[in-house]
């Protein structure tokens, strides 16, 4: 499947919609978490993951300091970023995702780290993280 600009747009803003929906249903029945372990097999795979190369920014929650990554893939339930950061499984961190597109806003979403891959060769690591909340 060939990823097009208007391709693209339309599956950010159906991550966007899917994790909205996923975080209010999860505060509705009490769960203020949610972690791919206590997702349903169906609900880990409601989306295609798109590859992409975007560059990105984060921040550690609760902190201001802000790093770089690229982001090579986004499902959505989640994405896979690579950076020079080394991050511990668990963590959440504020990710944004700039818009190519004049009509569509940045991605801001909150991203719980569940698998670091360390690369040591290119001084780097694969980051994969379940998205928890995207911004309005």
């Amino acid at each position: 499947m060939e990823i097009t600009e208007e391709t693209a747009d339309t599956e950010l803003k159906r991550a966007k919609q899917f994790s909205r929906q996923q975080v209010n249903k999860r505060r509705h029945h009490g769960d203020k978490t949610m972690t791919l372990g206590n997702r349903s097999f169906e609900e880990k795979r409601s989306f295609i993951r798109m590859k992409i190369d975007a560059m990105v920014s984060f921040s550690i929650e609760g902190k201001q300091e802000r790093y770089e990554g690229r982001c090579k893939n986004i499902s959505g339930a989640g994405l896979l970023l690579e950076s020079a950061k080394k991050l511990p499984l668990g963590t959440r961190i504020q990710v944004t995702i700039p818009s190519e597109s004049r009509d569509l806003d940045n991605l801001q979403a909150t991203v719980e780290i569940i698998r670091v891959i360390p690369h040591p060769d290119q001084h780097k690591y694969e980051l994969g993280g379940v998205i928890l909340q995207v911004k309005p």
